[in-house]
This record gives C-alpha cells, structure tokens and sequence, in this order.
C-alpha cells in the first residue's frame, strides 16, 4: 500500500499509524501534488483511493485520465467526492432572521466555486461523474450516495431560559 498527498506531516502520521498496526512492511509513502506524483510509483495500482481531493485539481477530466492510466488491467478507481451539504442548525435558531444554514451553505459555495476558478490551470467542468468517468476511459462506472442521519444526543438538563 502507497499513501500519497502534498503534506509530508500527514504522511509521516500514516506511517507511524501503520507501524503501531503492525503493517509498516506493507506501506510506504509518496509525497507530491497530484496527479503528476503518480508517475513516481514503481508499478500499476489494483486500487486508487481519491478522498476530497479530486476537486483541487485544476483540470478535473485530466486528473480522472491520470489516474486511470495508472491502474492496473482490472483494477480499481474509488473516489469520494462531495455530496449533500450537512445540516447541522435548525431553520430557525431563536434569534436573528430564520435561515441561518441555508445563508451558510450558499456562502459556502460561493467560496469553493472561487477556490476552484483560482486553481492552476482549473477548466470548468460540469459534475457529471458518470461521464467524466467514462471519458477518463474508465468501464463499468457507478455512483453510490450514502445518508447518515447521526440524530443530536438527548439533553440530559433543562436548557436555559
């Protein structure tokens, strides 16, 4: 197993995870920006793992490509991406004007839609997973989307009036 990602620090947390797992000989690490760090494995992946990182590559569609040029015959190309904004506050908290969540969430795309215009070489590219998959040369494509409900805990006292 290769863990890869641009901070050093998270990598050396992966290896001394591994080591206390008593998997140390199995894993190694690899430093770099993605996509282009790929081209420093010795061999073919059976697996790639692209948690959150997909969308700080400029150029989503060549960093998909990238990826599968790096898998093996019959491997595999997992990624986990974005999905529904959570929801954490009551549409009406008690005070100021109801709302406050949906006024987060829209702030909140507005910043990433600049972060990823403000990327190196970023192309703008409708989200359409199945399809950037398919162009990326990748078969037997899916998506599969999860809801996890994690209900607030039982308050255990009054709250105060």
């Amino acid at each position: 197993m290769v863990a890869v990602d641009g901070a050093a620090p998270l990598l050396e947390r992966a290896a001394a995870r591994a080591a206390r797992q008593g998997v140390a000989d199995r894993f190694a690490t690899l430093a770099g920006d993605l996509p282009g760090v790929l081209n420093d494995l010795d061999y073919p992946a059976d697996l790639l793992w692209a948690s959150q990182s997909l969308h700080h590559l400029g150029d989503q569609r060549a960093g998909l490509a990238a990826f599968a040029g790096h898998l093996a015959p019959g491997g595999t190309l997992a990624i986990l991406e974005g999905g529904l904004p959570a929801r954490y506050l009551p549409r009406d908290i008690g005070f100021g004007r109801p709302g406050l969540q949906a006024r987060l969430n829209a702030a909140h795309e507005d910043a990433f839609t600049r972060m990823r215009e403000e990327l190196p070489g970023s192309v703008a590219e409708t989200e359409h997973w199945p399809a950037l998959l398919t162009a990326a040369g990748l078969k037997h494509t899916g998506t599969r989307s999860f809801l996890l409900d994690v209900p607030a805990p039982a308050r255990t006292r009054p709250a105060p009036t």
